[in-house]
């Protein structure tokens, strides 16, 4: 798609710049038109006013209209199940237990959420739309790429990691 919309660009810019060329000829036959008329109307010779032979003519059609085709968009169907089984499903919302904002939050790579609650301390862990209480008094979390769970210490800021549990 994206290499027929740089084909059909380049296109345009030729079009565009061909009609350019020829305006800008017209424009310069134009000028020089204007001069002649203009040392027709100083000049004394009779024979030369009589010669004379407008071309308005040649320049009474304007160049045509550039034409752009754009490219039709025609959206695919939406194979909603395809999508859940790539990325999963979304969830309106998950209540904390404590029914409060959670401070931190973070997405386990197996999809389970994990979040800290600042209201009684606590890492919690959705799977689904259970929620498992894995430790009290933490304060921030993170999970790493091998699916490591770290968390820091509310009072004394330590991290650590922590063996919350295998499937």
């Amino acid at each position: 798609m994206k290499s027929a919309i740089d084909d059909i660009d380049a296109q345009h810019i030729t079009a565009i710049d061909e009609q350019e060329e020829e305006i800008n000829h017209n424009i310069a036959e134009i000028t020089q038109v204007i001069l002649d008329l203009k040392r027709l109307l100083d000049t004394n010779d009779v024979c030369l006013v009589s010669k004379y032979n407008s071309r308005t003519e040649e320049f009474r059609n304007l160049p045509a209209q550039f034409q752009v085709t754009l490219p039709n968009f025609t959206p695919q169907e939406i194979n909603r199940e395809q999508i859940h089984q790539q990325i999963g499903e979304l969830m309106r919302s998950v209540q904390t237990k404590s029914r409060h904002e959670p401070s931190d939050i973070a997405v386990t790579r197996s999809g389970d959420l994990a979040y800290t609650d600042p209201e009684d301390g606590s890492i919690n862990l959705v799977r689904g739309r259970k929620v498992k209480r894995l430790i009290k008094v933490p304060w921030c979390l993170c999970v790493d790429s091998r699916d490591n769970l770290f968390v820091s210490e509310r009072f004394t800021g330590k991290v650590k990691k922590l063996q919350y549990y295998n499937k």
